[in-house]
Formats: structure tokens, sequence, C-alpha cells
């Protein structure tokens, strides 16, 4: 299989490697190499999206497929100038070529304006282009629908969403499902009067919502709050409960062998006559042995058009039933039937059928249902369908309007648009314009008109297409057009008419979505700008850097509502809550004049606060936060730069070279970095380079005049004194190169340093224009290599030595070893671990050991950011460090006969805190940390893949000899090791991987627990992967963060925790025992409130999985499937219904906290009162007696979903009833029907409960009623297939039954086994269930 995934890579480079010219060229397209026929090249007429990621299709022209790369930077535009406000650079992850077709998956692009650069190198070319991309992020949502009992119903701005309930007393209240799309939102929030919850939704799931409200019979309004962190969105749904009736389907009118549409679509139906159509269908009604047959179908035809008349008889017509073919099927029976429709049916006009039946018994009949369709002429031109162009938009509107030949490529493209129908629909709209492709039968008309007024605007001409009319391909005008305005925000209904007839309507509703995207031309979140508080014209400057606050209000439907000013004003700005004025025009705005003084002083140094509020019903905000950071104080070194650093001198340079001439390079492997202050070097001579800034001099064109302003400028000064007594110094009078142009000095001639009287001959100090800061490079530095170290101390000042400074001191010494060791770092020489990892940079070594290790060489990235900075080190994990003692490593280098050691010291220090580590070869039990962790493996036991079962090559791998690695994290993100001592790069890598992965660690821990025991994090490393030709599992566990993983379809082999492939992870072979340790401040009697948490990466959420405690010693076993993270938690508070109930109160509560059972209102109530269904008792069998999850593969029911996500929250979920289904527990009500949403009787609690016992069953019948009798006085009553598992689980005393009379017990106990089960009551079964089992208390 790897050999053939092999030979096929090899084929497709082979591929993409032969010449452009021989493969074809791209036309019509902007780019030279990279060909993307839907992408725009020009930043003015950048693509707009509302999705954070992108897939781009296209070609490439002469490049090879294997070299290319993308990077995304997000541009800030003020007038013509675009900057860089952050980049993604140099990514290959989703990028697929085959032969010369292009394709990159997942592109991540940055809130605003994105430039998306392709390029390939070869031969020493650089091939590049760049596309550009506009990401509105404002929050939106679409799509929405509402499921009960399995049906699903579309909620519709303004319109009533019917969900049927059948088996509703009338007061019961139900848990409805909201479902649907919410774009660029991070939250959504469902509100109802019954209940208020908070979800999640996210890219990665393609922003896709699943949510629950309680709602209660009859009409419901459902808010729903749809936010981003700085923007917010509110919209309303109605949502109504009621029952159902009688279905009509496969409704469709017949003539002369041409078949109308689905007659629930209302369509249009071309006669030559209005005599002879024939209307043709099916009913669907229960068909069971009691329920009665069909006896008529009427229909009943009235002329909508004509304010109701009825067309025909009046009583309607009885049709024809086909009773030979009437099919019966899953208890319900199907009808077809036909009636002739009547000819006074007038063409253009509404007919609406009433569709009727009475049943052969005196059964009332249900109310009738109503379809509708239209006759049309063939003679006569008419509106078949009207056809929604999501992609018209405004850009390609602009260029239709425009003029020459980009003109008319614009009209062909727009003529080229496709979409869905959205006659007699509902369809929503992001924004003006809307795209329409009217289809038009029997010729072009001369004009297409709206009845309220809204102008329709044609594009190009008429053209000729092939459409199904009438079930047959006939030849019809498509006509592109679009509108620009609407009436209002949310529904708009719309009737098109033709050739000035507006008796002849074709409805299309336009739901334009709620959700107005405010835009700044200059302002972005997040924005950093440079402030000189001494500088003169202070406020203008501020004013200019945000651009006036220029800026524009999108996707409102008509931008005549907008009002900046007067009574009727709906925008606001706010700057640190303070308002100002805006000047607007439309979609346009700016900050007023009047309002420039308030803005500028308003603006404060450091974090602002901007909100822009437009209020025109709704109210949309958009919150940014803009940082002004004074620049006035001396910085060394500047951040984000190189820092100070030693580095290789470069020879045969002028006195003056350019800067980067002599600038040091990203990477220079003559020196080993010991710390940010610290350097060891073999070189005898060196320079030292360093950044700084001290005054902010401006662009090029500006140094001279910001250098005459500023006064005393000899109180600017760069000082630099060695170890060896040697001073430099170098003020702003001195002479300076611009590091654009080495050509350009400053201060010419000025060479003498003020304070030595010496000139500074090994002096060079560059201002870089671009980002105004300095740097310096100070030359022929001599470097003792004896080992004595060189120490420079770096001080700046900006008002004389006497003023304010900063310092840095750089250290560098001499070695002559041949080889370094990079890690561990001296400073991280005393660890809290077991291990360590020994990497040598050995050059061109033969082998090198580390202590007994074998080091494997390969390459070191020492800075993760992707690129390898030591091509030839070698490394090896040295595990069983001696505890509280000094563990000599020696480290020896062979090269030919010759062998060069070093001994380094590493001291383990174990302290269970966060951090810890501890690492160990896999075996039958593994006791750590002081034995807080205890994991237990069955005899035999080996690692193998997780989905082993799937019948595909590979997947039956078993893999041994792996290293488990054992840690304490963090309880707040989950951090083991925080890389400290590391490089800035890796340091800033780190809180962005934190950040990203704290939100999966934190998210969803139930608020009613809080954590008692460390955060452990338990790794085997993972499976051979099935995507390369090599065998190459990962032998030895690893730390849940990985800096080296960039992003989720990086190559990196292994990956963060929360970007785990699926595919590789390892599982234990048998089921093994975790113990875990908790703290012994708790008391005993807390026991049953502790439980165990497992963080679950599938679902990225924490599992209650229970546990068993032993109050005494203070730990808690649970089940180990898998590895990650664990940790004990404790119940805190319950919910009022379970404090004041009055006899299950102790149940509840360690149910609860053993995650066997969940509220019914995660915030609210528990729920004790309510009736415990199917689905949920299954749940807590399997959760209760920890049976092992089995479910992948064929489903048992078919009406048990499976969901997008899974809610830790949920009662019940298809993971657990086929589990329970497989194990033999549960059955279907019907064939593949589980009902899950139906209530359970008592009667069918004992049998479950005795299935998932294994309890021994009496089978003599008469024994079974003789016992029943003396238990219970209701003991006939009890049904034949529950009785035996009644008895058992009686005599186990699960279940005693209630009393005939509460006030006299001796009269006995009734079962009542039809009766349903509270929730509280299956609490105190399930809870003394496991009490037997003894994986609960007694209680």
């Amino acid at each position: 299989m790897k050999r053939l995934l092999s030979m096929l890579l090899t084929v497709g480079l082979i591929i993409g490697l032969v010449p452009a010219a021989l493969v074809g060229t791209a036309h019509a397209a902007t780019g030279t190499y990279f060909i993307f026929p839907n992408e725009k090249y020009d930043v003015d007429s950048a693509r707009s999206v509302n999705t954070d990621r992108i897939t781009v299709n296209g070609t490439i022209n002469g490049v090879n497929g294997s070299t290319i790369s993308y990077s995304v930077f997000q541009l800030s535009k003020n007038g013509t100038t675009l900057n860089v406000v952050n980049k993604n650079e140099s990514q290959k992850g989703g990028i697929t070529v085959a032969g010369s077709t292009l394709k990159v998956t997942d592109i991540k692009l940055f809130p605003g304006l994105n430039r998306i650069t392709f390029q390939s190198s070869q031969n020493s070319a650089d091939m590049k282009d760049s596309i550009y991309v506009e990401y509105q992020d404002g929050p939106k949502v679409y799509d929405l629908s509402a499921t009960l009992n399995g049906k699903t119903e579309q909620l519709v701005e303004n319109q009533t969403a019917v969900l049927t309930d059948a088996g509703n007393s009338g007061s019961d209240d139900v848990k409805v499902v909201i479902q649907g799309t919410a774009p660029n939102a991070d939250s959504v929030t469902l509100t109802s009067a019954k209940s208020s919850n908070t979800y999640t939704v996210n890219s990665y799931t393609g922003y896709k919502l699943t949510g629950s409200v309680v709602l209660s019979p009859g009409k419901n309004i459902v808010t729903l709050k749809v936010g981003n962190g700085t923007q917010a969105l509110t919209v309303t749904r109605e949502i109504t409960i009621y029952t159902g009736k009688p279905e009509f389907s496969d409704l469709n009118l017949n003539m002369d062998g041409n078949v109308s549409a689905d007659l629930t679509t209302s369509p249009d139906f071309t006669v030559s006559s209005t005599s002879g159509v024939v209307l043709k269908g099916k009913v669907l009604v229960p068909g069971g042995a009691s329920d009665p047959g069909v006896a008529t179908i009427n229909a009943r035809f009235t002329d909508v058009s004509n304010n109701g008349s009825a067309v025909g008889s009046a009583s309607g017509i009885d049709a024809t039933i086909d009773t030979a073919n009437v099919v019966t099927s899953n208890g319900y029976k199907v009808y077809p039937f036909q009636v002739t429709v009547p000819s006074g049916v007038v063409v253009d006009h509404l007919t609406r059928v009433s569709l009727g039946l009475t049943y052969s018994d005196t059964s009332t009949p249900p109310s009738p249902s109503a379809v509708q369709f239209t006759l049309r002429s063939s003679t006569q031109p008419y509106i078949d369908d009207v056809n929604y162009l999501p992609d018209f938009n405004n850009q390609l509107l602009s260029r239709i309007n425009g003029s020459g030949s980009d003109q008319a490529t614009a009209i062909d493209e727009a003529m080229k648009l496709t979409g869905s129908s959205m006659k007699n629909k509902t369809t929503d709209a992001p924004s003006v314009p809307v795209g329409m492709e009217f289809i038009v039968v029997n010729g072009a008309p001369s004009s297409i008109s709206e009845l309220s007024g809204v102008s329709v605007h044609t594009v190009g001409s008429p053209q000729d297409v092939i459409r199904t009319i009438n079930g047959k391909s006939t030849q019809v005008k498509k006509i592109v057009a679009y509108v620009d305005t609407l009436p209002k925000e949310g529904q708009n209904v719309l009737n098109f008419y033709l050739n000035g007839d507006s008796t002849k309507l074709i409805k299309a509703t336009v739901n334009l979505l709620q959700g107005p995207f405010m835009k700044y031309d200059t302002i972005y979140d997040g924005q950093q700008i440079p402030l000189n508080t001494s500088s003169s014209n202070l406020n203008t400057y501020k004013l200019t850097q945000l651009g006036y606050f220029k800026g524009k209000l999108l996707d409102v439907s008509n931008t005549a509502d907008i009002h900046y000013t007067g009574s009727n004003r709906n925008v606001f700005l706010y700057i640190n809550n303070v308002l100002v004025d805006l000047d607007g025009s439309g979609a346009d705005f700016k900050l007023a004049s009047s309002s420039e003084t308030a803005a500028a002083n308003a603006l404060a140094s450091g974090n602002n606060e901007i909100k822009f509020v437009y209020k025109p019903g709704i109210e949309y905000s958009n919150t940014v936060k803009v940082n002004f950071t004074q620049t006035n104080i001396p910085v060394i070194p500047v951040p984000n730069t190189q820092g100070i650093i030693p580095f290789t001198p470069v020879s045969g340079l002028s006195s003056a070279p350019k800067y980067s001439e002599i600038a040091p390079k990203t990477k220079d492997a003559n020196f080993t970095k010991v710390d940010d202050t610290n350097y060891n070097t073999s070189l005898k001579n060196i320079n030292v380079f360093g950044t700084f800034s001290i005054a902010d001099l401006g662009k090029a064109d500006q140094v001279n005049g910001s250098l005459s302003d500023i006064a005393n400028k000899d109180q600017y000064i760069l000082e630099i004194k060695g170890s060896d007594d040697s001073e430099v110094n170098w003020t702003l009078n001195n002479e300076f190169y611009s590091a654009e142009d080495a050509k350009t000095a400053y201060n010419s001639g000025s060479t003498t340093d003020k304070f030595t009287n010496k000139e500074l001959k090994d002096l060079l100090v560059y201002y870089h224009p671009d980002k105004k800061y300095f740097s310096f490079v100070l030359k022929n530095q001599t470097v003792p290599q004896d080992g004595t170290p060189v120490a420079y101390n770096i001080t700046l000042y900006n008002s004389g030595k006497s003023g304010p400074f900063a310092t840095f001191r750089l250290q560098v010494s001499g070695q002559s070893t041949s080889f370094d060791i990079l890690r561990p770092l001296p400073e991280k020489r005393i660890v809290n671990q077991n291990f360590v990892q020994v990497v040598v940079n050995a050059g061109n070594a033969d082998s090198v050991m580390v202590g007994k290790e074998t080091a494997v060489q390969e390459g070191f990235d020492s800075d993760y950011d992707g690129t390898v900075d030591y091509p030839s080190t070698y490394k090896a994990i040295v595990t069983g460090l001696k505890a509280n003692k000094d563990n000599k490593i020696d480290v020896v280098v062979t090269k030919g006969k010759d062998k060069l050691k070093q001994t380094i010291t590493v001291k383990y220090v174990p302290t269970n805190i966060p951090g810890e580590q501890y690492m160990e070869a896999m075996k039958t039990s593994h006791k750590v940390f002081d034995g807080n962790l205890t994991l237990a493996f069955a005899k035999g036991t080996s690692l193998i893949r997780r989905d082993y079962d799937q019948p595909q090559q590979f997947k039956n791998q078993v893999f041994s000899g792996h290293t488990l690695y054992f840690a304490i994290a963090n309880s707040e993100d989950g951090v083991v090791d925080r890389h400290e001592f590391e490089t800035e790069k890796a340091l800033s890598d780190m809180q962005s991987l934190i950040a990203d992965g704290s939100r999966y660690f934190n998210r969803e821990f139930p608020t009613r627990f809080t954590k008692s025991s460390p955060v452990f994090w338990i790794d085997p490393g993972t499976a051979d992967d099935i995507k390369t030709d090599a065998y190459d599992p990962v032998t030895y566990g690893a730390d849940p963060y990985q800096l080296a993983n960039k992003s989720q379809n990086d190559s990196s082999k292994i990956k963060n925790f929360y970007w785990r492939d699926p595919s590789n992870e390892l599982v234990p072979s048998k089921r093994a025992t975790l113990t875990l340790t908790y703290d012994s401040s708790i008391a005993q009697d807390a026991g049953k409130q502790m439980t165990v948490f497992y963080f679950d990466s599938d679902l990225k959420d924490w599992q209650n999985i229970g546990g068993v405690v032993d109050p005494k010693k203070h730990t808690i076993k649970v089940p180990f499937d898998r590895f990650g993270y664990y940790v004990v938690a404790k119940v805190g508070e319950t919910y009022s219904d379970v404090i004041k109930h009055k006899y299950a109160r102790d149940y509840m509560e360690s149910i609860l906290a053993k995650g066997v059972m969940n509220p019914m209102d995660p915030i609210n109530s528990f729920g004790p009162d309510s009736y415990i269904k199917r689905g949920e008792f299954t749940s807590m069998i399997v959760k209760g007696l920890q049976i092992p999850l089995n479910f992948s593969g064929a489903k048992h029911f078919d009406d048990v979903s499976i969901p997008n996500t899974i809610s830790a929250d949920a009662l019940y979920d298809y993971r657990y009833i086929e589990t329970a289904a497989r194990a033999g527990i549960v059955k279907g009500s019907q064939p593949r029907i589980f009902m899950p949403e139906d209530v359970i009787t008592r009667q069918d609690v004992a049998v479950i409960i005795a299935k998932a016992l294994n309890l021994k069953l009496e089978t003599d019948h008469d024994k079974i009623m003789k016992n029943l009798s003396k238990t219970f006085k209701d003991a006939d009553k009890i049904d034949y297939y529950a009785q035996a598992s009644v008895l058992a689980i009686a005599k186990k005393g699960f279940i005693t039954g209630s009393p005939v009379d509460a006030s006299d017990l001796k009269k006995g106990y009734m079962f009542n086994p039809t009766s349903l089960t509270l929730r509280g009551d299956a609490a105190i079964i399930i809870a003394k269930v496991m009490a037997d089992k003894k994986l609960l208390p007694k209680i």
C-alpha cells in the first residue's frame, strides 16, 4: 500500500515538472505563475468573504509543484499606503498539485484585508503572484432550524415554525434542538422563557450551531445572541408546538405526457388547454389493524387570484383511488389517487387545491391540506423560475457598470453565474445587490418589474438555454438581473411580473440577513501606534494615524436608513466612552470636523477602546482596542528584533559598508546561545550587533528635519563599556547611516567620541527609517580562547548620563571544544523530571554516545520556527535519572580514531507541582509522583490503534517497547513545559499555543465541580503514520503542547493535544486501571462527591467518568481506556430541587457527582420530578456500570441520531445506546426503532437492570408468581416478560415499591409496573445498583 502510494507521488511529481508549454496555457487570468480565475489580483477589488478559511482553485504556469508555499499578510490601508499588520508566512499545508492544476485548502485569513502571496523558488528564480481577499468578520446567522422528536422545521424571520408533539398532554415542557450556521461568531446564546444556554461555535466545524431550548406548548419566542468578542448580533424566532394530521405527497399535474413539479412548491405548469389536466398524488395514513381505511379523497379547487372563488363544484370532486396499488409499510398505508382538474381553471391565476379525506368508519375527518399551482399558456411568456445568484456582489456590479473590455468580461462572468431557486421560497441574502436569474418560457419579455416598486436592473442580453419544463428539455430565455435596494432588513416579499402585466405575479421572498458589518479604512483591533508625546501637532498625528475614523457601514438593505445626525440619529461612535460626532453619506462616514478636538483629547497613551454602534431597530456594535505606545523613551534592544548578539565578521568590506552587507544573518553556527545574554564561540575575532530606540526621526525624507528639531542632540547617548575597561560613546551629533542606503550619511564627518576624544573607528550606527529604530555594529572584538569571558555593558540615554537610561549586558566566552551541547540549557540542568533530552551539535562526527544511549542524528530547530538551525545534531533521551542526586552524563563524540568527551551534570529534584515529568518503559504497573498516580495494565497488554477494527491496511498493527510519559500539567491551561530560557520566538509561540490550547482545555469544565488533584497527562507516543512510506511510530510519550506544531495540517510528527490525529492514537489492548490520589484535606464522608474527569480529544471536551473511591486512602480508581488528561474533581453546589428533595437528595448528588446523570437544565435545575426517558436510563446503566463504550460501525437503530457535536451536558447520546444494544441490555420497541425520547416504565427498568447485571432469573412461572405475590400486592399486573426480572431486582433490594397504606406498612407494597419512573427514583435505583457492585459507597 505504502509502496503504491510512493509510486503515485513520484508520478505526480514528474507531471508537476513538465514545462508549462507542454501542458497548456492558462487564459483570462491576471496571475503570471499562479492563475486563479475566481480570485482578485487588484487590492481595490478584493474578493469579500465572511469565513476565516477559504479554498482556492487554479493552475500553475512553469512552476515546480513541490516548491510551492504561500504567505498571508493582514493589511491596513491608509489612503494609497498599505501596511502589513500581521502575517503568517511560508505555509505549505493543504497544497495539492495534479499536473498543472493547483488546489489550496484551509487558508487561514486575518480579519479585514488580506494579501495571499503564492511563491516558488526554483533554478534561482523567484516566482510569485498575490491575490487579495477581504474577510468581513461581522457575526451573522442563517440556516436556522428547530427539531423535536426527530422532526425539523426551518426558523424564518417573521414566520412561525410549527413542531409536532403528538404525545403532549397540553402542559408538558419540551426540549427543542436548535441548529444553524453562525459565521464569524464564537458563541451563540439561546434564550427562551424557560431556559438560557450559551454554545461555542468555530471555523473548524464550519460555524455549525447545535443547542437546545426548553419550550412550552403554544407560542414561544426564542432569542439568539450571536457574538465574536468585539461584535454582537441579536435576532428572534417564533416556534409553536402542535399536533399533526395525514400527509399528502408526490402531488403533481399531468397532461400530454408533461409532468409538473411537486405542488407543494406552487409550480407553474404549461398547457395548451385547461381541459384534461390531471392531478395525481398519494396520501399516507396510519395503517394498523385497528386503524380505519380511507373511504374517499376529495379535491376542492378555488381561484386565489379571484378572491378564492370556487372552480368547478363548490363541494369539490372525489378522486379516483387506485386501490390495487395501496402500499402498507411500517404501520402506515399509502393510497395513490388522481382527479381531473376542472376546465374552468383560469390561466395565470393562482389556483388552490384543498385535499381532504374521509375514513371507512365514523371517525371524524381530519382538516384538509392545501397546495397550489398556476397554469400557464404555451403561447405567452411567463417566469418559470427565479434563481438567487450568491456570487453576484458589489465588486462584480462595479465592473459591470464600468467600461471597456473589463465591463464586457464582467457581464460575461455574470451570465455564467448559477444559483438555487427562490421562487415561492425565502432566500437568505447577506447584502445587496441581490443577483437573480430569471428563466422565462415562450420568448423574451420586453420588461421585468416588481409590484412594490423595487427596481429590477437587467445585465447584458437574454440568452437561450435549455431547461426542464413540464419534465422535458425546452429552450427558454435566461435573463440575469439584480436589485440594489430592498425596503428593509429582514424579510422582503417581492412579486415579479413581465411586460407590465401585474396580474401575473411570481413571488420570491428575500431575507436580508440581520447582520450589518462595519469596517474602518485604517483602524483594526489590536492596532499598535507609536506616539512621541514631545512632538508638535500631537492631536493631528493621533487622528491621522487613525484615518480620522473613516470607514463604511455595509450590508444595510437601504443606506437611506442610516442617520449620522439629527433626531433620528442611529449611528454613534464612542472613544473611551466619550461620544463624538460622525459626518456621513450613505454607507461612508468619517469623524466630524467639529469633534476632532474632542476625539483627539479622548485618545490617551496606552489602550483605547473605540466602540461603533448602529441601532436601526436591532443593535449592532463593533468594539476595537487601539494602543498608543509611547516611543520617546530609550529602549535596548528593540523588541522583536535580533536583539544584542555576537556574530561572525564579514571580510573585505569598506569602512562604511551597506547595512545589508555587515548585518548578522538570522542563524550563526559559530555561536552557541547559552541564554539571551550569554554566548559561547570558538572564534577569536567577533563583531557585536544590537538594536536600540532613542529618538523617532521619521521616514527617510524626514530625518534631517527631525534632527534639526531636536535640541541637545549630544544628550542622546549610546555607551558601550567592555570588561577590558574599553569605552565607546556615540551621540546623535555623531555620524550615522541609513540602513536603506549606505551612501546616505547623517552628521557626516562627526566621528569623535565626545567623552573620550577618540575616533569612533570600530562603531557603525545605522538608522532604519521603515521601522524607526537604530542598530549598531561594534567591530574588531577579540575573545580569549582560554574560556575567559568578555563582557559588554551597553547603556542608552536620552537626557544625558544623569537622566533616564536603559541597559543591557552581553557576555561572550571562548571555547576550544569541537562540539557543542545545545540541550539541556545550562539554566535547565536542575530539573523536575527523571529524564533529559541531550542535543549535541557535532558537525561531521561518526557517532555520538550520550551516557549509554546511542544518539540519533537529525536536524534541530532550536527556535521552533520551522527552519532547521543545526542540520547535523545528535539527539538522545536519557531516562532513569536518580532523584535528589547529581547525575553525571558523559557525551562522547567519535570522529575517526579521535574521541572527544564532555560531561554534563543534571540534578533531578522531584516535586509534585505542575511541570513534573516522568518517563519509563511501559510495564505491568506504574507508580509515579510519590504514588499519587498508579496505572496498572493487565498481563499481556500491548498498544494498538483505537480504530483497530476498521477494514483497512495497517489498522491491525500492534506496538510494544514504548516509553510512557507522565506529567503534572497546570490546572488552568494544561501546560507542562513552558520552555523557559529559550528564544523569544519560542516563548512567543508558546503563548500562542497556550491561547489556542486553553480554549479547549478550559471549555465546558463544569462550573459546579472543583479540581481536587493535580491535572495529570499520560502519553504513550503515536502509531505508525499510515500516510508516510516509512514505519515511523513515535515510541516516546510527549508533552501535550508541541512548539514545532504550528497548524493542524503541518508536517509535525507529534501534534498538540487538541490537533492529534485520531487515526494515529494508541490505546491499551486491554482495559487498564488508573488510581489517582486526591486532596487529603477532603473529609472521608465527601468521597461520594468525588469523580474523575477525562479530556476527550475527539470531542475537545471534559467527560465525567466517575470512579470508585477509597475515602480512607483518599484515592479514586477508574477504568483506563485512553491516554490523555485526567483530574479528580469534587462536586460543590448542586441544585435547589435536589437539596429540597425529601428522600432522594443523597442519591442524586452521588449520581450527579459521578457523571452518571446530567441535570435537565445545567444552569437552573436537576429535574428530579420529571420522567426519565429510555435514552437517558440506558446511558445511566452504561455509565454507572463502567461498561466500555462500543459504538463504531453499523448502528442498531435508525431513530438514534448521531449529532455533529456531542455535548457533555446531553442527557444521553448514541454512543451509550449503541453500547447497551451490542451488550444485549436493551432492544428496540420496533425493528430498528429505539424511541429514546419515550418515557420508561418501572417494569422495563427492572428488565434492563436484570440484563445489565446478568442476574440469575427464575424460570418456573408458578414460583415466580408465588414469590411476587408475597412481595407486591399488584403482582398480577406485571407483564409476563418482566415478571422474572422484577422478582430478581426486588430480592436485591433495588426497587421496594410503594406502600398500600403509608400509615400501616403491614398492608404491603405495590410495584406499579406500568407507572412511569421519575428521574429522582432512577437515581436511587442506579445508586443502589452501583453500591451493590461496589462502584459507590452505600447511601
